[in-house]
């Protein structure tokens, strides 16, 4: 018997003779490619991504089509198809690794994200990034600071995956032909794909729906970003193109034809439109671009060219001959460009459009003229291979390589220590209260003694003074609880806050500041320090309202707001028999680095390659008394009035961390924050003195 790789499948799969060329669906191609860099370059298309599953339907049908003419002509040979997915889809792939790798070594850091790039270019040499996606700690729509720039290379793995997967049946079904006598092997194939695309289907909607702590009796590695990334999951997809050349479907009436391109073009725009990332994705909804691209590839079927909505015009068609490069390209670039000029419409998408340019550039010297290699003797198909794997295979493992020891630089070991916050929340306190279902934790160290207990209330700000005041009421046998709910300032129950700009008052943090009152009104009086970020209070990214209703984002209205709520927050705190000590938030490190991005955090993150190797001078950052007020000046000066007016006490971290005039990210090569608002261990060391005599007055 021949070896699969030499077998050739021979015989009739119908009567049915698919058309070789369709420029419907390439212009169909044009238009999922469109949607997916539309929705990536910021752009209103919240559901642009769904253009990847247009792509899948396309692929099934293409390919499936493909395999049959060669069959129904007696030449399909698996050999001849690998190759040809080979040389259709590897050139091209390994040159954008191979540009991309070394890119990260310029514009991304060793800390965070050389390494994540690193795994990403090698697992998409090996058709598996979707995998190495799936297993990531964040998904494809919460990346993060700084996005992996090779990360969109995940739906390549899924269909070659799949190519693997329907040749695999294609061959079964040869044999169980054979063993069967049957001249034909269309109902096999039919009947197999079918079985599969139920099954993955199954698969997709039960993954998607999928929530922790349900469905006991299903592996947990069957979760919603299983759904998303798994080929398991995405198999009907490509099933659906692949039965529909496989099916004798036509569609004979001119005015039919024209219906469904309509109702398909519709349902793939409608999707791409109003399908947001709040949406579960895959889930059901994902069977309405789907099918929009079913009925679409089913009305090129007729004759009929007319009225085709614009499918088989040239602008369509020639982004459809460009997909596959636009699709590699414009994401990466569009990541370094972030990286380097910010996060925004003025970068993302004159990027996005440049790299249209480059993806003509890669199509005409890249992927076409590997298009016409043609298989021969083994040795120079082994050195045609080793030419487009080996240099992003080495280029990938080297830069893991360097990444995961830290470039061997002693100054960056000791920045990246000194800025990783790794919290040990809760592991020695006595009384831990559940995070409320939010996230929240509430954690007590209760004493023996009857002295008068501390209280520290607030944000993830709060949190990092913990150990501090830990330590300062161990010392003097004081019990002591901290209340934390990271990015939700604790002002009482009267102010609502919409994150992102959403419709609706982030509950969350309405239930945390509910709960925490509540633990308040029946604990002990003691002293509550109040210590939030202001930066809720300044950033455009944030709206405040007291009622729920008619939210605002000026900083001035916001300060307002803040003055009112702390006021009534402070008065029922006394109420309760408690004192109060206020904490004005740390400098926090915002800058206008670029034109395109007036509000820039510090980040280690954004210490990128040659810099890291002057760390101290190059990494952190230095601004004025003034600088710092630009943003922060509103908010301190409401929390100083406050403090006046109530007859709190008043902390002002500013004093321990800051010389006379200014503030910096570190002293040298010694460090005092984990980023922009966050202080590291060291910063809250600094502030120990202050926090001492808080908490004994």
């Amino acid at each position: 018997m021949a070896k699969l790789e030499d077998r050739r499948i021979v015989g009739p799969v119908s009567s049915f003779k698919p058309v070789s060329w369709r420029t419907d669906i390439q212009g169909l191609r044009g238009l999922a490619v469109l949607l997916v860099v539309l929705f990536h370059a910021n752009l209103p298309v919240s559901g642009g991504f769904i253009g990847v599953d247009v792509f899948f339907v396309i692929s099934g049908y293409v390919i499936t089509q493909n395999i049959v003419r060669r069959i129904n002509g007696n030449s399909f040979s698996f050999k001849e198809f690998y190759w040809s997915r080979f040389r259709r889809l590897v050139p091209a792939l390994s040159a954008l690794v191979v540009i991309v790798l070394v890119s990260s070594i310029f514009f991304q850091s060793p800390l965070f994200d050389q390494e994540s790039t690193g795994k990403m270019g090698l697992a998409s040499m090996f058709a598996v990034s979707n995998l190495v996606a799936y297993k990531a700690p964040n998904g494809y729509f919460e990346q993060g600071i700084t996005p992996n720039p090779l990360i969109n290379t995940w739906s390549l793995s899924v269909e070659e995956q799949f190519y693997i997967g329907f040749t695999l049946i294609i061959f079964l079904t040869f044999l169980f032909r054979r063993s069967k006598r049957n001249g034909g092997i269309r109902t096999y194939l039919i009947v197999g794909l079918s079985a599969v695309a139920l099954l993955s289907f199954v698969f997709c909607i039960v993954a998607s729906y999928r929530t922790p702590g349900t469905l006991l009796f299903i592996p947990e590695l069957i979760n919603p970003s299983f759904a998303f990334f798994s080929a398991v999951t995405r198999a009907w997809e490509f099933c659906a193109g692949a039965l529909l050349a496989l099916l004798p479907w036509r569609v004979h009436h001119h005015i039919l034809a024209h219906v469904f391109r309509a109702v398909g073009i519709t349902l793939i725009l409608s999707s791409a439109v109003l399908i947001t990332e709040a949406v579960t994705f895959p889930g059901i909804v994902v069977v309405v671009p789907v099918f929009g691209t079913f009925i679409v590839i089913l009305a090129g079927n007729s004759e009929s060219g007319l009225n085709s909505w614009g499918l088989r015009g040239r602008t369509l068609n020639r982004l459809g001959d460009v997909s596959y490069s636009w699709y590699l390209w414009h994401w990466p670039m569009i990541v370094f460009a972030v990286a380097i000029f910010g996060r925004s419409q003025w970068v993302t998408v004159p990027t996005a459009t440049l790299s249209l340019a480059v993806a003509f550039l890669s199509l005409r010297f890249i992927e076409n003229p590997n298009r016409k290699i043609e298989l021969s003797d083994i040795r120079t198909s082994i050195r045609r291979l080793a030419q487009w794997f080996l240099p992003p295979i080495v280029l990938a493992l080297c830069l893991l390589f360097i990444s995961t020891n830290l470039w061997f630089s002693d100054s960056i070991r000791s920045f990246s220590a000194q800025t990783r916050f790794e919290p040990g929340w809760g592991e020695d306190c006595t009384i831990e209260i559940a995070d409320f279902g939010i996230g929240s934790r509430v954690c007590t160290w209760p004493s023996e003694s009857e002295a008068n207990p501390v209280y520290l209330v607030g944000d993830s700000v709060a949190g990092r003074y913990r150990d501090e005041i830990y330590e300062i009421t161990s010392k003097e046998n004081r019990p002591l609880t901290v209340a934390e709910h990271p990015g939700c300032p604790y002002l009482g129950v009267k102010l609502f806050y919409f994150d992102g700009h959403s419709a609706t008052p982030a509950k969350e943090c309405q239930q945390a500041n509910t709960e925490f009152t509540k633990v308040l009104s029946q604990a002990p009086p003691g002293l509550v320090l109040l210590a939030s970020s202001s930066v809720p209070f300044y950033s455009a990214d944030t709206a405040i309202s007291f009622d729920g209703m008619s939210p605002t984002e000026v900083p001035a209205e916001k300060s307002a707001m803040l003055d009112l709520g702390l006021v009534k927050l402070i008065s029922v705190l006394k109420k309760m028999g408690h004192s109060v000590a206020l904490v004005q938030s740390p400098p926090a490190f915002f800058s206008r680095l670029t034109y395109f991005e007036p509000q820039d955090q510090w980040r280690p993150s954004k210490c990128t390659g040659v810099n890291l190797l002057n760390v101290a001078e190059k990494c952190g950052m230095e601004l004025s008394f003034d600088e710092l007020d630009q943003y922060q000046g509103l908010v301190r000066d409401v929390i100083q009035k406050v403090a006046n007016n109530t007859q709190s006490q008043l902390l002002d971290p500013r004093e321990s961390l800051c010389a006379k005039a200014t503030c910096s990210t570190n002293n040298g090569e010694t460090w005092k924050y984990t980023d922009g608002v966050h202080l590291n261990v060291f910063g809250a060391k600094l502030v120990r003195t202050q926090l001492e005599q808080v908490v004994r007055k």
